[in-house]
């Protein structure tokens, strides 16, 4: 249900999984894990960032393909040149990994937020990072009309932080194969939210029609 509705649950449980990942998705995997831990105000050597890469190939089956861990180092690389490295190193403080829980009337969803950067003029930016292959070189549209997918999941992210702080922070999401920021309108965010309920309840009577 999360994967189908919020799009925020992994695509695959790897103690389950037979078959290796593609070298594209086992890249995103790798780098996205080391954004979550990587200090974004000083890029590391890189013989300290290949480390930390192939230990996280380690985990993933990649070790055995040098190229992998080739095109992580790039896509590391391109992020901490990026406008969220630019938002990080000016932030008043900043939050990774951050997990949350949002009660609706109905209903409790927990998730974790990617990044929470608190700005200099103390507004809040939310980050989700997505490593999603869309296009060999996919334009700012493209990526766009790819984050409508994840309304709702930023969605509810926005409305758990806002109803924490007080305040709705600018949502982003950061497509980071393709270095590119898609920037998620208080206004649509806010319309999936409110069909949370109906979207729930439209795939329950799928699944039901399904069994």
């Amino acid at each position: 249900l999360r994967r189908r509705v919020l799009h925020d649950a992994p695509a695959r449980v790897p103690a389950a999984a037979r078959k290796r990942l593609k070298r594209g998705a086992l890249t995103g995997e790798i780098v996205h894990e080391a954004l979550r831990w990587l200090n974004w105000r000083k890029m590391p050597d890189q013989a300290t960032l290949d480390n930390w890469l192939t230990s996280y190939a380690w985990t993933r089956g990649g070790i055995d393909d040098p190229q992998i861990i080739e095109r992580a180092r790039d896509w590391v690389g391109e992020a901490l040149k990026s406008q969220v490295a630019a938002w990080l190193r000016v932030a008043r403080r900043f939050y990774r990994e951050l997990p949350f829980v949002y009660a609706t009337d109905k209903r409790m969803i927990h998730g974790v937020i990617d990044l929470l950067i608190e700005r200099p003029d103390r507004s809040w930016a939310l980050v989700d990072y997505k490593t999603a292959y869309i296009a060999p070189n996919a334009t700012q549209t493209a990526c766009a009309r790819h984050a409508e997918r994840y309304h709702l999941q930023v969605g509810v992210y926005a409305a758990a932080v806002e109803r924490l702080l007080g305040a709705a922070p600018q949502v982003a999401i950061y497509y980071i194969r393709y270095n590119r920021i898609v920037t998620i309108a208080p206004e649509t965010w806010r319309g999936a939210v409110a069909r949370l309920e109906n979207d729930i309840g439209a795939l329950l009577i799928d699944t039901a029609n399904d069994s």
